[in-house]
């Protein structure tokens, strides 16, 4: 209740202290999105060649991923800029399987001298405000934000593996992002802070919001994420800092859990990136509360007895000369002693306004605890073209 109530009496002051004396102006409204197309293959050892990428090709695929939004947003006579965002996943996106259209992203907004204030789903100021080798990776996203997932055989047990570069509990185990309402200073003298509050990481728009709604143990409730970031450009040489939080309790769901005892989720990430003239280093670390992901502690003392925190930590190099970009992503992962690691390189050209190819290559490998599990590694290449518009 004191997180509820810390929210709502943050986004009252806000709006209190930017009432709107009235606008002339009219809502502006626009439309735009993005389309991506990608040719995947895949190079593995012959134990994780049992599956096709397709009904009819072993080792590539045609990808493909689309996105439609519209942005409202109007200003009051006062300086408000306020309005809202409904971001739209098309039956084109056939990642991770089909499905029919969704909403991605939806929230409002309003931002004056005091700040922003977003409220809906969107992602949390632990996502947004990070820094780390995706920030400024080519290609196809980097080590720690690429698609190469699709076009290979993670193996079984493949969700006990961190293959990301964020902490948990800023999104809905859903395809939308959950609800939760987020703020975000001004800066000041290059520092800038952020905090979300998520009621629940299930309650997103795919899932019905009333009585005796079911409880999912891979979620978290009243989850609060937080970043602070220092950002400073000096001549030729630019500077970006992030520490990011989160906390959340777990929920305990007597159906699973009826043996074990479920843990709150906490964890930390910092970042740093470095850039001069046309070259961009960094990375990042991430820790998490060993605990939080075991959903049975009781039932399954294996997994409690080998449970440590997990961590995560990134690292890279970009360069980019005019329309043409390059760089070498680096992810490393621990969960639940189960290891993965990636580098990913990748290159983009943009080809024409809006419009841009690239090409990254993954080198892979995922090691698990379970000595009776064979190793897991390989290459994919991911070839496609971005359309933004």
């Amino acid at each position: 209740m004191k997180k509820i109530a810390l929210s709502s009496a943050l986004l009252a002051g806000f709006l209190a202290s930017t009432a709107v004396a009235g606008s002339t102006a009219p809502v502006m409204v626009g439309v735009g999105g993005a389309a991506d197309f990608q040719a995947g293959f895949r190079s593995q050892k012959d134990a994780y060649k049992t599956n096709n990428l397709t009904q009819n090709q072993k080792n590539m695929a045609l990808g493909g991923d689309a996105k439609v939004y519209v942005k409202a947003m109007g200003k009051a006579d006062n300086g408000l800029t306020y309005g809202g965002v409904l971001q739209l996943n098309t039956t084109a996106n056939n990642r991770g399987g089909s499905y029919s259209s969704n909403f991605d992203r939806t929230y409002l907004f309003v931002e004056s001298m005091f700040g922003r204030v977003e409220m809906g789903g969107n992602k949390d100021v632990a996502n947004t405000m990070k820094v780390d080798a995706s920030s400024f990776a080519h290609g196809n996203g980097g080590a720690s934000n690429s698609d190469f997932e699709t076009y290979i055989n993670a193996g079984t047990g493949a969700d006990t593996y961190w293959v990301s570069g964020d902490l948990a509990g800023s999104k809905s185990m859903g395809k939308e992002e959950a609800r939760k309402i987020s703020y975000y200073s001004p800066r000041f003298s290059g520092v800038q802070f952020g905090l979300s509050y998520t009621p629940d990481t299930a309650n997103n728009g795919m899932n019905e919001v009333g009585t005796n709604v079911a409880m999912s143990p891979r979620n978290f409730k009243d989850v609060l994420s937080a970043g602070l970031t220092y950002s400073q450009q000096m001549d030729q040489m630019k500077f970006d800092m992030s520490l990011t939080g989160v906390s959340g309790k777990s929920i305990h769901n007597a159906a699973t859990d009826t043996a074990g005892k479920s843990h709150d989720l906490s964890g930390y990430a910092l970042g740093v990136s470095m850039n001069y003239a046309n070259v961009t280093f960094g990375g990042s670390y991430g820790s998490m509360n060993k605990k939080a992901f075991l959903v049975d502690l009781g039932a399954n003392a294996t997994a409690a007895a080998n449970a440590k925190n997990v961590t995560y930590w990134t690292a890279g190099v970009a360069y980019e000369q005019g329309p043409v970009g390059a760089s070498v992503t680096y992810l490393n992962s621990d969960y639940q002693r189960n290891k993965f690691t990636n580098v990913a390189f990748g290159v983009d050209y943009k080809l024409a306004p809006g419009m841009m190819p690239y090409a990254e290559l993954s080198s892979f490998t995922y090691k698990s605890n379970d000595k009776s599990v064979k190793k897991n590694s390989g290459t994919a290449v991911v070839v496609g073209t971005s359309l933004t518009f």
